[in-house]
């Protein structure tokens, strides 16, 4: 499903997983935007997760692949947080991959095809 949005939030979340072989942290960072859908009459808004095709977004997962050492990656999200931040205010078309919904709540798993 294609959405054609306007971006009212922008927000490079990081949380930390465990190597369960080994125990060592991992640290993971996430791009998630606030879009208000401008396709659909009630403009709903919607928290999308964008999984690829954001330049950094897809670097920091080369990275992870590479097994890149955290620092390596915290630089990443941090030139992604500055970067990001332009998206506000901004119209985007997404393509919706998944939705995750939990307690009421629903977030959306999307593709950014273009700014």
């Amino acid at each position: 499903m294609d959405m054609h949005g306007l971006v009212l939030g922008v927000d490079v979340r990081d949380s930390v997983f465990y190597d369960q072989l080994t125990g060592e942290e991992k640290p993971a960072y996430t791009l998630v935007l606030e879009v208000v859908d401008m396709g659909v009459k009630a403009r709903p808004k919607h928290t999308c997760q964008i999984q690829e095709g954001y330049p950094l977004v897809d670097e920091l997962k080369e990275l992870k692949k590479k097994k890149a050492p955290p620092a390596e990656l915290e630089m990443a999200a941090n030139e992604l947080k500055a970067q990001a931040a332009q998206l506000e205010l901004q119209q985007v078309q997404l393509e919706v991959q998944q939705v995750r919904a939990n307690s009421g709540f629903s977030k959306l798993i999307c593709r950014l095809v273009s700014l």
